[in-house]
């Protein structure tokens, strides 16, 4: 996928396809066309988990602008 077609929840950062309303990461509505960077989280006992406050495993941005 490009970031062409994902835009980034601006609560927690999880990229979403476009077409998507509400995060399904947080339940948040406010999202961000800009964006850079993607860390793609497979397990919740990663350790970047934690670190970058994440709440469970998933696709998202480095840098919402």
């Amino acid at each position: 996928m490009s970031s062409r077609t994902l835009k980034a929840c601006r609560a927690c950062k999880a990229l979403v396809t476009k077409e998507i309303t509400r995060c399904p990461v947080c339940g948040g509505n406010l999202f961000s066309d800009e964006w850079e960077g993607m860390i793609i989280l497979l397990s919740d006992k990663s350790e970047l988990v934690e670190a970058l406050g994440a709440s469970k495993p998933w696709r998202y941005a480095i840098n919402i602008k």
